[in-house]
């Protein structure tokens, strides 16, 4: 999907990018059309503004000459003082000069402009000959005045005729000279008018050629787009529908590399991942309906999507029958308080899974007891979408185990019962036992052998009676006894003395090695005892005389450990996989004559584990055996 989405962005960025240039293209073209329009049409303005401004000054030029003129026939015909005619002399004059240099004004305005090719210098050049040549005539016609003021003040008439015939001589020269230069401004106008004119048209000619080029490119440009498109829109449609069909091996197969080359790629590699997970989804499937346990998959709210086959069986519903129906709403049995569902929903809606034995009830209302998992499904972003339940029938289990547990109960009733029952005469043979062995002398001499083994039988039995009655004290509560205590070093020092007393009369060397024992053992007292002894015993029966026992106590990682090693006969190696299983003796055990039950060391093994510890050993058969018991030091919760 990531490279599908940036093969769309890219192609949506070249044609953003082909649209821009496209638009660029005519927005220059629009903009040189518009500065060309503008420059022809500017060099027009200023064309005609200069000839409408020139002509207008030579007109105003030959209007103060021709006012001129009229005041020299003033006065020769005395209509008009000297002196007044002096003034307009004057008045004109500044006129006139003024005119000047407005037009030289204008020539150095256009000399400068773009308006400077080759025949519009020669238009400027001719503007500036007939300037010169109007100012020579008004220079003369200055002259002609000044003579004909002095010829009027002497009263020479034929000299102020004379004067007056010249001077209308050079006026008349300079109006031709003016009305010649207004026509060629007038023909040079219409000159530049028609250029003008042609330019414009060249321009929308050239305007009209571009745009069709721009059109061609365009055209060219986004056929091609529109054919590669359509072709890698018609192949990636027709593998669309390729897997539409369920046909997961079709490949789209583009040659170019572009975004629909990237899409391509993309979906291929999306449709065998696709496939890869609907062959993963069918065996899941496959193992979901085969599965033994009863599974159901629900929404949020509960409601009932999917159920395998193990579920109908067990519960009775039908998959069809189950359209908006929820679970565990149509499992309650009323067996589980509304405390129960609270905690099952605010379990599993926090996004933990949920473990229960429960009773439910089935479609016909009998009920099954299940033991039930129930964990929530979460979506690729992580929010839970539905919920699994897992349920196995333990109907038949618990029944077994109430049945079990009865007969466990009668059992232990009855060994307890028939235990306490024979301790009583059997405290009651002991004591007669030591009465007839303080009286043994009084005795005849074959009786004496016959008590001894009398005796021995005795204390076999007060053991096994013993032993029975303690298997029935180690429960689990036992082993969580709160008060349970011990004070290992005490007890130790008490077992060691005792059992270094008895070793000495067989003949046994006897060391024990204390190093860190603790004051306190979170252990029951007679369990302590029990396995410490029990150790040392077994290790003193089956040590020949002349053999030596090593006891040794100290820490390790946390632990109390007991080490008890002998040079005895050892242990078969084909009994050492049963040396811990109840009731069991081994081959060595009938050879010495042992008369024990073989449920010591299966004691000392429960006990140790009772208490969070272990029990291990390692034996060599007739070289000895080393027993090592651990216990934690702190209380296990």
């Amino acid at each position: 999907m990531t490279t599908t989405r940036k093969a769309l962005h890219s192609f949506r960025e070249q044609l953003i990018i082909a649209v821009l240039v496209v638009f660029v293209l005519l927005f220059g073209f629009s903009a040189y059309i518009y500065s060309q329009i503008s420059a022809i049409a500017g060099t027009n303005k200023e064309v005609f503004s200069a000839i409408r401004d020139v002509s207008y000054d030579f007109s105003e030029i030959y209007t103060f000459l021709l006012k001129r003129g009229e005041i020299l026939y003033a006065l020769r015909d005395g209509l008009i003082a000297v002196s007044e005619a002096e003034t307009q002399f004057e008045i004109i004059s500044k006129s006139l000069d003024e005119k000047f240099a407005t037009i030289s004004s204008i020539q150095d305005s256009l000399f400068n402009s773009r308006w400077s090719g080759e025949r519009e210098k020669k238009f400027i050049d001719l503007m500036d000959s007939g300037l010169i040549f109007i100012k020579n005539g008004k220079n003369d016609l200055d002259q002609k005045t000044i003579n004909f003021l002095a010829a009027l003040a002497q009263g020479d008439a034929a000299s102020q005729a004379k004067l007056l015939f010249e001077s209308r001589d050079i006026a008349m020269s300079v109006y031709s000279r003016i009305d010649f230069l207004r026509k060629e401004f007038s023909q040079a106008s219409d000159v530049y008018s028609l250029e003008a004119e042609g330019a414009t048209d060249n321009l929308l000619r050239v305007s009209f050629i571009f745009f069709i080029i721009i059109l061609l490119i365009v055209f060219a440009v986004s056929s091609s787009i529109i054919l590669r498109t359509s072709y890698s829109l018609k192949s990636i449609l027709e593998g669309i529908g390729q897997f539409h069909a369920g046909r997961f091996r079709h490949k789209i197969v583009l040659k170019s590399k572009n975004e629909f080359g990237m899409i391509a790629e993309s979906m291929n590699e999306a449709v065998v991942n696709l496939d890869k997970s609907l062959d993963e989804a069918k065996k899941l499937s496959r193992l979901v309906e085969s599965s033994m346990e009863g599974i159901a998959v629900t929404d949020t709210e509960g409601v009932i999507q999917y159920v395998n086959s193990a579920w109908e069986k067990l519960t009775g519903w039908k998959s069809e029958e189950l359209a908006g129906k929820v679970t565990p709403r149509i499992l309650k049995s009323g067996k589980q308080n509304q405390e129960f569902y609270k905690k099952l929903w605010k379990t599993i809606k926090s996004g933990k899974i949920f473990r229960a034995e429960m009773t439910n009830k089935r479609k016909d209302r009998s009920f099954y007891d299940a033991d039930e998992v129930i964990l929530p499904l979460f979506d690729p972003y992580g929010k839970i979408n539905s919920f699994a339940s897992f349920q196995r029938d333990i109907t038949d289990q618990k029944k077994a185990d109430r049945e079990r547990k009865e007969l466990d109960g009668s059992r232990e009733a009855f060994i307890r019962n028939t235990a306490h029952g024979l301790r009583t005469p059997l405290s009651a043979i002991g004591y007669t036992f030591e009465i007839l062995m303080d009286k043994v002398s009084e005795l005849p001499p074959w009786t004496y052998q016959f008590l001894v083994g009398a005796r021995e039988h005795y204390a076999w039995m007060r053991d096994i009676l013993e032993n029975f009655i303690f298997i029935q004290e180690l429960t689990v509560d036992y082993f969580r006894r709160k008060d349970a205590k011990v004070s290992p070093r005490a007890e130790l020092s008490a077992i060691t003395d005792h059992i270094r007393w008895f070793a000495g009369s067989k003949n046994i060397s006897f060391e024990w090695f204390n190093k860190d024992v603790p004051e306190s053992l979170p252990i029951d007292r007679t369990a302590f005892i029990f396995v410490v002894k029990q150790l040392l015993d077994n290790a003193l029966i089956f040590t020949r005389p002349h053999g030596k026992i090593t006891f040794a106590t100290y820490q390790d990682d946390g632990r109390l450990v007991l080490e008890v090693s002998d040079t005895g006969v050892g242990i078969p190696k084909d009994d050492q996989p049963h040396i811990f299983t109840s009731f069991f003796r081994g081959r060595n055990a009938y050879e010495m004559k042992n008369v024990g039950m073989g449920i010591g060391l299966y004691l000392v093994k429960m006990i140790s584990e009772g208490y969070g510890g272990d029990a291990a050993f390692h034996s060599t058969e007739g070289k000895g055996s080393t027993f090592i018991v651990r216990f934690p030091l702190d209380k296990r919760e």
